[in-house]
């Protein structure tokens, strides 16, 4: 698979899941944004990022 095939995969993978979810992972995973800022932005907790980011990661890596 290129890289140029796996960024497509990759995106239509984030594509799939809810949009709080995705932007857990756009923010926290690729771009390395602290979960306590994700969290701030998003007005919930920090454990609450981190629970939402190991779901989903979970869930992206079954398939």
């Amino acid at each position: 698979m290129s890289s140029v095939d796996a960024k497509l995969h990759v995106e239509e993978m984030l594509n799939s899941l809810p949009a709080k979810a995705r932007f857990i992972i756009e923010q926290v995973v690729i771009h390395g944004v602290p979960e306590e800022i994700v969290a701030q932005h998003l007005g919930i907790s920090q454990q609450g990022v981190n629970k939402y980011k190991r779901k989903y990661l979970g869930l992206l890596r079954k398939n």
